[in-house]
């Protein structure tokens, strides 16, 4: 087809600018589309790309946990050497570095004499005293501003927490040092290792964890025990308490007899019902030979007693730039036997 050049100054009908118009209207209208579309396909391009497959999600993962709000503590061994040992009653003052507790004997012995006799028997009597070291336990916690501030925002009790566990820091060595002393710090032995109960100590007849064992010779084995605390002070002490370690506990008391169907401690308590027994983990290995230990004692502070001359005690917070140093602190002498007579030990075979 042959194009006819158009003449410029031919007239122009209104027909053809409309339709000139309309034409350019098409184009942009169609240039508009094509770039309408051609932003789809980028945007496609883009949504394409992402992973479904990739750890991106709306929901974190903090607000999937299930947070407890009650607070809860890790368990400790049981502290049981105020339960075991009598309160000390001495009245010994916090400011004191030693207890001395002096102890009158009597030496001599009167013999028959004839009338007249002009010889006779002297008696004297002299102070014996045992002294005691008194011994400070301390321990200290602390906190920032900034741990404040994170605890007041997370509802947690900071100040209480780290105190409970200084005293129990504090009160777990009391409980070790009333039952073993602390020989490097002065205090020279306890309630489970006195030198004149050692001594005298005696073995058990039979092999008390042993399920063939019949209890009634475990029951034999505590009444020489008992028996044994009351002839030795010549009838002045007689036993109230048996403590015996946890492990010889668990194994023998709590085991239930085949034809009875009563646990062993049961038949013991049956067997001795004024005398109160325990159990106590520091008895566990502290005699010799790796054997548990079994104490009859008279639980009476003229025996053997626990002294705190000062109980746990939080001094004023130290304040050093943005910290705060509680210092915590306890004082005692142990466990102080006076009159080792009053007590017995056993050592039971098994374990």
């Amino acid at each position: 087809m042959r194009l006819r050049p158009v003449d410029p100054s031919a007239p122009v009908s209104i027909w053809s600018i409309s339709a000139a118009k309309a034409l350019e209207n098409s184009f942009f209208g169609c240039r508009t589309l094509i770039n309408s579309r051609e932003e789809e396909r980028r945007c496609d391009s883009r949504f394409d790309s992402a992973r479904f497959d990739s750890n991106a999600t709306l929901i974190l993962q903090q607000e999937l946990a299930k947070i407890e709000t009650r607070l809860f503590e890790a368990v400790y061994a049981n502290l049981k050497a105020r339960d075991i040992i009598a309160a000390g009653d001495e009245g010994i003052p916090a400011g004191a570095e030693t207890f001395i507790w002096p102890r009158t004997e009597y030496r001599g012995n009167a013999r028959i004499v004839s009338n007249g006799a002009t010889s006779l028997p002297r008696i004297t009597a002299f102070n014996d005293p045992t002294t005691w070291a008194v011994r400070l336990i301390a321990a200290e916690y602390g906190f920032s501003i900034d741990d404040l501030a994170a605890a007041a925002m997370s509802g947690r009790p900071l100040e209480l927490s780290l105190a409970t566990g200084a005293r129990r820091a504090c009160e777990t060595l009391l409980d070790e040092t009333a039952a073993l002393g602390a020989s490097a710090d002065g205090i020279a032995s306890g309630f489970a290792n006195n030198a004149t109960c050692t001594t005298n100590k005696i073995d058990a007849g039979a092999n008390w964890t042993l399920v063939a064992t019949d209890p009634n010779v475990i029951i034999g084995d505590i009444g020489t025990l008992l028996q044994k605390v009351k002839a030795q002070s010549g009838e002045k002490f007689e036993a109230t308490d048996v403590v015996m370690s946890l492990d010889l506990w668990s194994k023998s008391m709590a085991r239930v007899h085949t034809y009875q169907g009563k646990t062993v401690l049961s038949l013991v308590k049956e067997a001795f019902p004024g005398i109160n027994f325990q159990s106590w983990n520091r008895l566990d290995t502290v005699a010799s030979g790796s054997k548990p230990l079994v104490i009859a004692y008279q639980k009476d502070p003229a025996i053997a007693s626990l002294a705190v001359p000062e109980e746990f005690n939080q001094l004023p917070p130290q304040v050093e730039s943005f910290m705060f140093t509680v210092p915590c602190r306890l004082k005692t002498a142990g466990c102080m036997v006076k009159q080792p007579l009053g007590m017995a030990y056993m050592l039971a075979a098994g374990g």
